[in-house]
């Protein structure tokens, strides 16, 4: 008896969180070009009064070197907020629709917050820590989606075994990878 792993994917859902992921985005992009405005129009009134020369070039760049530094952070959480939401709002999706056999039907209820909170907090961990912190860094992370992972229906229906074990049909192996935290999720 061979259990299959069935989802109803639509392409119009991943369009909408790809869509809305862009959406998102432009709150950053205003923010990061408000910021370097005055230099684009300071850049602007010198061209057109041909006052190019490299004093003035050098004391413009020095000026506004916070204003270039703060515009990439901003782009650059923004960037980690999107693909932050478009990793969450995909796997949830994939994990709600996905069943085995038709019996057993999969849980994710990843939040975006939560999970951008921890991958700020396990950077810091494994940045002050040198990288020694590592492992505590993945046990936290692989902690947070096994508590956002659940499974509904009744287990004894799947005929599983143990992974060392040689299997009849290529579900405990099926099984082993759904719940693989490696599996870029």
């Amino acid at each position: 008896m061979t259990l299959t792993f069935q989802a109803t994917l639509k392409k119009k859902v991943f369009i909408k969180y790809s869509l809305l992921g862009l959406l998102l985005f432009v709150p950053f992009l205003i923010a990061a070009f408000w910021m370097m405005g005055s230099f684009i129009a300071t850049l602007y009134q010198i061209v057109t009064l041909g006052d190019i020369s490299a004093d003035n070039t050098n004391v413009i760049m020095m000026s506004y070197f916070f204003n270039f530094f703060m515009s990439m952070v901003i782009l650059f959480v923004g960037a980690l907020v999107v693909a932050s939401y478009q990793v969450v709002a995909i796997r949830n999706y994939v994990f709600n629709q996905t069943k085995i056999d038709g019996h057993v039907q999969l849980r994710s209820s990843m939040k975006t917050l939560q999970y951008l909170g921890l991958l700020f907090t396990n950077a810091l961990i494994v940045i002050f820590s040198l990288g020694l912190a590592t492992p505590v860094a993945h046990v936290r992370y692989a902690r947070y989606i096994a508590n956002c992972t659940a499974v509904e229906g009744d287990l004894l229906l799947l005929n599983v075994q143990a992974h060392h074990d040689t299997a009849n049909t290529a579900v405990a192996e099926e099984v082993a990878q759904a719940f693989d935290l490696g599996a870029g999720i």
